[in-house]
């Protein structure tokens, strides 16, 4: 059986998160429990789905951690970071060490709440997309006049006529921060001075300081079809895309994916009518409909990446929808980074409530990015 995002996902008692094949176990269910955290787009998107009446729990308030609350939350995931980030000296070549450098780096999970800042509104906020929509169905349903405030309802009419358009959507704060990670380092902590970890980041013939440990990111996985981690020039064989993207065709001869600068316009993986300039073979969509499988070869490597992962951290999601939702189970740790609660709340090393720019700003420059920060500045 392959994914869909009507399964609800389980991890079997016997799957060993360190095995590095995917190990995953699909149940039905009659899908009252589904979530669909596809990030947001606009409406256009969300008007190309077929009908489906069961969209979820949507408009859970949010939640904001006081300042004084997210600041020692931001030095623990710094610290949880540094601490999933050691690996063995160098020179030593026994296997559990092999291991443990796979284990090294960073898994993120990101979904709509990393796009916000973009302009894109999300699902399943106060203010998303289906909440409204649920909104105003139960004021049909009770035949009383709308409760929703006359806002709401000029939003509503603006989305029908997709107010935002994701072509004129940019990066973010987040997205070029997980782009920067992905091929920088851990700088050594000024605060640690023992020989151990200065010996570990000092090149013997030059006495300089070098960076034997891997990227900070070492893979990301995300639910989003907004296409902003590509357009942020982050590496494609770092990520993992679940649901598709909106901007990608993907030929269905040589399956060679067409990264494109503009919305390809359909979902379902439909034939948009080009031709693939390598082969000439018919294009297709990447945008998964509600009954879609996911793509094998994507999701095998998000689940492969979990596994070894000594630390998830998930930005922006809700963690509802399935098989998503259940990936930083896998990881040794996992941290998670929303407004909204979400089914793992206690499960997790720690819950951060607060805007994803916010916290991704104050750690890079709590785990030393001064360069990163300098850049952001400047641009």
């Amino acid at each position: 059986l392959k994914p869909r995002r009507k399964l609800f996902f389980s991890i079997p008692n016997n799957a060993s998160k360190s095995s590095t094949v995917p190990a995953y176990f699909l149940i039905y269910t009659d899908c009252s429990v589904l979530e669909v955290n596809l990030s947001r787009m606009s409406s256009g998107y969300a008007s190309r789905l077929s009908p489906y009446p069961d969209k979820g729990i949507c408009g859970l308030p949010e939640v904001y951690d006081s300042d004084r609350a997210l600041k020692n939350k931001i030095q623990t995931l710094k610290e949880l970071i540094r601490e999933a980030m050691k690996t063995p000296a160098v020179g030593h070549r026994k296997k559990k060490q092999r291991t443990a450098v796979l284990q090294s780096g960073i898994v993120f999970l990101t979904g709509a709440g990393i796009s916000t800042s973009a302009g894109i509104r999300d699902f399943r906020g106060p203010r998303g997309v289906w909440t409204l929509e649920q909104r105003q169905e139960r004021d049909k349903v009770k035949k009383k006049k709308t409760s929703s405030t006359p806002d709401d309802e000029a939003l509503l009419k603006k989305m029908a006529g997709e107010v935002n358009s994701i072509e004129d959507a940019k990066p973010t704060l987040c997205h070029r921060a997980l782009t920067y990670l992905a091929s920088h380092p851990l700088p050594p902590d000024k605060n640690a001075f023992n020989e151990h970890e200065q010996s570990s980041h000092r090149n013997e013939k030059n006495d300089k300081i070098s960076f034997p440990c891997p990227p900070v990111l070492r893979f990301c996985v995300t639910q989003n079809i907004d296409g902003l981690h590509r357009r942020s020039n982050f590496p494609r064989d770092k990520l993992s895309i679940l649901h598709g993207c909106s901007f990608t065709e993907i030929c269905e001869k040589c399956h060679h994916e067409h990264f494109r600068d503009y919305d390809v316009g359909t979902v379902g993986m439909r034939l948009t009518g080009r031709s693939c300039e390598k082969c000439d073979g018919a294009l297709r969509d990447s945008v998964l409909d509600w009954d879609d499988e996911l793509p094998e070869l994507d999701y095998g490597l998000a689940v492969s990446h979990c596994q070894c992962a000594n630390l998830v951290i998930s930005l922006g999601t809700s963690l509802r929808i399935t098989p998503a939702g259940g990936l930083p189970l896998l990881a040794k740790k996992f941290v998670i980074v929303n407004l909204q609660a979400t089914p793992y709340d206690d499960q997790a090393a720690l819950v951060i409530r607060a805007k994803v720019d916010d916290v991704i700003s104050s750690l890079m420059i709590s785990l030393g990015f001064c360069e990163w920060l300098n850049e952001t500045t400047v641009t």
